[in-house]
């Protein structure tokens, strides 16, 4: 719609209306709520949060920013950012419990991309534990991790990461 760059985007549950970050000249990055049909966006957090994932009753977004980088709960219907409780700064959502009860975090940026450890946080008690520590076997080359996503029954899971790997050659008798 009119001069937003769309940046990644989730399908709301109801499936009328979409949920995405966006830039638009004068502003930046921010998360949007988009009907369907052909309304116009409604801005749902302020520049500079954008949204990181999207609650499975289509109720939340959590979002954080550079400036403000604790994620926070923000109402799709609108309303104050609430706090979750047991996130720690930095840390980012990846992921949705299917019951909603849950999120799943890691730490956005991190010293070396591997191991990354994704703690399961209780949305209610701010009880977290420690899910899994994610790692390829060969580490060999690994430069960045990219992203991580999770099937919506919790069984499975994918992750990705940058490898860079060279040749060295080493030529003698050269004149």
């Amino acid at each position: 719609p009119g001069k937003i760059n769309f940046e990644d985007a989730w399908m709301m549950p109801d499936g009328k209306n979409l949920v995405f970050n966006g830039t638009e000249p004068g502003h930046g990055v921010r998360a949007y709520v988009q009907p369907l049909d052909g309304g116009s966006p409604r801005v749902l957090t302020p520049d500079g949060i954008w949204a990181t994932s999207l609650s499975p009753d289509g109720a939340f977004v959590t979002a954080q920013g550079l400036a403000d980088p604790t994620p926070k709960l923000y109402p799709i219907a609108g309303g104050e950012p609430r706090a979750i409780p047991g996130i720690a700064s930095g840390e980012m959502v990846y992921q949705w419990s299917a019951d909603g009860r849950r999120v799943y975090v890691m730490p956005r940026v991190a010293p070396t991309p591997f191991p990354r450890s994704v703690f399961r946080i209780d949305l209610t008690s701010g009880k977290r534990e420690l899910w899994r520590e994610l790692a390829p076997a060969d580490r060999t080359g690994i430069s960045g991790f990219g992203s991580f996503l999770m099937a919506a029954d919790e069984s499975s899971y994918a992750y990705s990461y940058t490898r860079q790997l060279g040749e060295l050659y080493l030529v003698e008798g050269l004149r």
